[in-house]
């Protein structure tokens, strides 16, 4: 079947070619080879025209009983094709497609046919119609469509379609998120959603964690980039270093994990450069992790972590600090590259630097406000540290190359 073979019914004068086709074709099945001349186009001639006479008889005299009966149409053309008889076994299916162009059996049946028959972007198309019309039939249509997607033999179809954004998408993306072969290809369907201003955040998350997960940094790092907002928010290495804009806990933009006793975010701060500074504040817990953290892809070299700082009653006995580490390749643990100041107490704003250099091998870094720990060459800290109380400001963090 060729790609523009399939057309689905689109109003009453078609409704009656097809009644008239199937009045036709059921009397070709009762009346016999002598009605076979007044067939029209695409008609099934009946077994005494072709010398077969065997498995499609039952859905023949089926036919003959009730002639509107789609899904006959559909299990003869299985047998029809199965004897070899592919033009009749297409024509068998466009038929029971039109005769019955929104009836739910019949679709998924036509589809799974179209599928058998390698007639993909047919296929395609009719289960686009079954969860445009059946959102619930999704759960046995994503695992298909994912296939196909990772296959690249489609990209048409799916770019087209994510443009269109159907109800159904954003299911679909979640189960092609983590489950797709080829993650580069959702994020190709990505751009098109941008491009079309129907990007959702979920997707955008999912997608962009999900190249992070399988080690395509690079990948990540570009589609996270090219659907980020303010391209001028860098400072430096550092996105949205002076946290004008909303913190996205997104990507390369700041994660800001759930930590018990800990409460981070963006605020309006005195003293800070723009409108508002990154406010970290303490409940005298240990936190189980960093508070706050920030993924980069510096590349080998020597460079300097900036930043202006302020503290409210820090009240611990080793305080919090930065920290920046290799964090990939995944399979080996986090290295330090830089450890800052202890910050503990209470002070008005003040400026910091540091100096680190990337090796080769480190293609991926994090820069983490961590709790400080009591050997401060450990290689990672927070494991061993005291409760934290009180807060903590920043503001204009940067990293750059050093000359």
């Amino acid at each position: 079947m060729s790609a523009d073979s399939f057309r689905l019914p689109r109003g009453g004068v078609l409704a009656l070619a097809v009644v008239v086709a199937t009045v036709l074709a059921w009397r070709v099945l009762v009346v016999g080879g002598d009605a076979f001349s007044e067939r029209g186009p695409g008609m099934i001639p009946p077994p005494a025209a072709t010398g077969v006479l065997g498995t499609d008889a039952p859905w023949r005299e089926r036919l003959a009983r009730n002639p509107t009966d789609a899904r006959a149409l559909v299990f003869l053309a299985r047998e029809l094709e199965g004897q070899g008889r592919r033009d009749e076994a297409d024509a068998a299916v466009r038929q029971a497609l039109r005769m019955a162009p929104a009836d739910r059996s019949t679709l998924k049946d036509a589809a799974e046919f179209l599928r058998q028959t390698g007639s993909e972007r047919s296929a395609l198309r009719v289960m686009k119609r079954l969860v445009d019309l059946y959102p619930a039939d999704g759960d046995a249509v994503w695992p298909i469509f994912t296939t196909i997607a990772a296959s690249g033999s489609a990209n048409e179809f799916f770019d087209r379609t994510a443009g269109e954004n159907p109800a159904w998408w954003q299911p679909f993306m979640r189960y092609a998120c983590d489950r797709s072969s080829d993650p580069a290809g959702l994020g190709r369907m990505m751009t098109v959603r941008l491009q079309a201003a129907v990007l959702a955040d979920d997707e955008r998350r999912c997608v962009v964690a999900r190249l992070q997960r399988d080690g395509r940094w690079s990948d990540a790092h570009q589609l996270w980039r090219a659907t980020a907002p303010g391209e001028n928010q860098d400072r430096g290495g550092v996105y949205n270093g002076g946290f004008e804009l909303p913190m996205s806990n997104l990507g390369f933009d700041w994660i800001l994990p759930v930590r018990d006793g800990v409460t981070a975010g963006a605020q309006p701060v005195e003293g800070a450069i723009g409108k508002r500074a990154l406010q970290v504040a303490f409940a005298g817990k240990r936190p189980d992790g960093p508070p706050v953290y920030q993924q980069l892809m510096l590349g080998p070299g020597a460079y300097r972590l900036a930043l202006r700082g302020r503290a409210d009653g820090m009240d611990s006995a080793y305080g919090a600090q930065w920290g920046m580490y290799c964090v990939a390749p995944p399979s080996r643990e986090p290295q330090l590259l830089m450890r800052g100041d202890r910050l503990i107490g209470s002070f008005g704003w003040m400026d910091f630097r540091y100096d680190f250099k990337v090796p080769n091998d480190c293609p991926v870094q994090a820069l983490r406000l961590e709790s400080a720990y009591p050997r401060h060459d450990a290689a990672m800290a927070g494991s061993g540290a005291a409760p934290l109380r009180g807060t903590l400001y920043f503001d204009e963090i940067s990293v750059r190359p050093r000359g």
